[in-house]
């Protein structure tokens, strides 16, 4: 979804490609690559999935010393957290919720939808400076 809104907006406004080392008007990489607004949040809640997990379920021991040293009895349980279990799912679920959500986002399509494969787009980008029709071969057909 991000490549594709990213695709989309070069129709509407001139920016430079993302490129590794850029020079000029390129743009770098994203750091996380993905936007921040993505990005971020991702971060955030897979965190707090983790540590919602990591709470739900945990060992315990227990050493029980009696009075002479053949009584001692170690005691090896698992235990649970309801409530780290409930906020686990819950989190799980509005993840779920908000994948579904965005894909239903709207993206103005003005560009011809190709794949990302950087032959084509250094041929779309010079067919749009020069006004020239070029034709590329790619899987069998012509790209453009």
């Amino acid at each position: 979804m991000s490549l594709a809104a990213e695709w989309s907006s070069f129709s509407r406004r001139r920016k430079g490609l993302r490129v590794s080392h850029p020079v000029g008007a390129q743009r770098p990489p994203y750091y996380l690559q993905l936007p921040y607004t993505y990005a971020i949040p991702l971060i955030v809640t897979s965190a707090l999935m983790q540590w919602f997990i990591s709470q739900s379920f945990y060992l315990f021991s227990v050493d029980f010393q009696g009075s002479s040293l053949s009584e001692n009895i170690l005691y090896v349980a698992c235990g649970y957290s309801a409530i780290a279990i409930i906020f686990a799912l819950g989190l799980g679920g509005l993840m779920m919720i908000a994948v579904f959500l965005n894909g239903f986002r709207r993206i103005a399509f003005e560009m011809p939808v190709v794949g990302v494969v950087v032959l084509r787009l250094v041929l779309l980008a010079m067919r749009r400076l020069t006004g020239l029709m070029l034709q590329c071969w790619c899987s069998g057909g012509l790209c453009f």
